[in-house]
């Protein structure tokens, strides 16, 4: 077996800066690659509040432990397209929690919109400026995970030439966040009648809710869940018109919530949540900051929870008025142990709380949980 990830999987020796190469990665047994890819931390004990470093609105964030004790909230600090993290083993005590509550990042269409997230069979890479160790010690430096599809589709900023199969991948196991399983666009919001996002499945994220129309008006629909985060919700709205003429539509790449109208006064409308949340009008408040999050713990040991403990991505609260807005949808958890797992895993993606008002707006839709072996994961030897 290859002493770390660096060593691995190099299917053309002259992989170097300045000539045309490709390169093979492969997750290795039991995801051996992959954690050696990232430097380990160590054994640690969580016992205060700490937040991870990630990149706003960045690729999947990857942290790696040895012997992982949870005593306090963990959190990513920033929203991200998700929060990987690796461990030895894993202790959480009953005040240990990790959360990427309201950490769902806001998208763009230039990402792997459709593309589900998976631990690929294998990598092939090509590059010619920048060279394959350069890139894996840019991966192991920055935490990226190797396998955010996205990172390829719209490269960020210092990554290089470097290019890959994405689009071709084939999944090593099980997916771990479906996009086809993410909630769907809601209904829009009648007046007295708002719509509850749409729950998603598979590991997907939940949609948006949508929010409490007016009298004459329906409430644009809430966004859909994406494999970064779930659905913002969209506004509350009283008009003569259509809200939708006026008012902004929740952006459907998990951006801004929407944001509400009126011109039938006094009728406050609050916004929609999202990233951020959408503003109200006519003295309704807008929505709150922040979509359901994407998050992944992998031990490869043993995992023991105690009673208390929590796992949550949940989504965020609509704006209130007297038409509410709609909350933002769940993101989605794994919990995947290699060793024995002891204790019963609370893992809670719950969408984002409708506005309140004399006509609330609605939740967003349900995340996905999962809890699994590696061997149900398809990951073991």
């Amino acid at each position: 077996m290859p002493a770390s990830g660096f060593d691995h999987g190099i299917a053309n020796a002259k992989a170097t800066k300045g000539s045309p190469w490709v390169a093979v990665w492969t997750p290795g047994v039991n995801l051996a690659n992959f954690f050696n890819l990232y430097d380990s931390r160590g054994d640690v004990t969580i016992g205060v509040a700490t937040s991870i470093p990630t990149t706003l609105d960045g690729p999947i964030q990857v942290v790696r432990y040895g012997a992982l004790t949870v005593n306090a909230a963990v959190t990513a600090a920033q929203r991200c397209r998700g929060l990987i993290v690796l461990s030895d083993s894993l202790s959480m005590g009953a005040a240990g929690s990790i959360s990427m509550t309201a950490r769902g990042a806001a998208g763009s269409p230039k990402w792997a919109v459709d593309k589900d997230i998976f631990v690929p069979q294998a990598i092939t890479f090509t590059g010619k400026n920048t060279s394959y160790a350069d890139f894996l010690k840019w991966i192991r430096t920055t935490g990226y995970c190797i396998f955010d599809p996205s990172l390829y589709a719209c490269p960020p900023p210092g990554m290089g030439d470097v290019t890959c199969d994405w689009a071709t991948w084939t999944p090593y196991g099980s997916t771990i966040i479906s996009a086809a399983g993410c909630g769907g666009y809601t209904v829009n919001g009648q007046s007295g009648s708002p719509r509850t996002g749409n729950a998603g499945s598979n590991g997907g994220t939940g949609g948006g809710g949508a929010g409490n129309g007016g009298q004459y008006t329906q409430a644009p629909q809430g966004s859909p869940g994406r494999t970064w985060g779930g659905g913002p919700g969209s506004n509350g709205c009283y008009s003569d018109n259509s809200c939708g003429v006026w008012s902004r539509d929740p952006d459907r790449y998990g951006g801004v919530g929407g944001s509400a109208f009126t011109n039938l006064a006094p009728a406050p409308s609050g916004g929609g949540a999202g990233n951020p949340g959408g503003s109200g009008a006519d003295g309704g408040t807008a929505g709150s900051d922040g979509t359901g999050g994407v998050l992944m713990h992998i031990c490869r040991g043993n995992a023991s929870l105690t009673a208390g403990h929590a796992f949550t991505a949940n989504g965020s609260q609509g704006g209130s008025g007297t038409r509410g807005g709609a909350g933002s949808g769940a993101g989605s958890i794994l919990l995947a142990y290699l060793g024995t797992l002891t204790g019963t895993p609370n893992l809670t993606a719950t969408g984002g709380p409708a506005g309140t008002g004399t006509y609330p707006g609605a939740p967003g839709g349900l995340g996905s949980t999962q809890a699994k072996s590696f061997a149900i994961m398809g990951w073991a030897a």
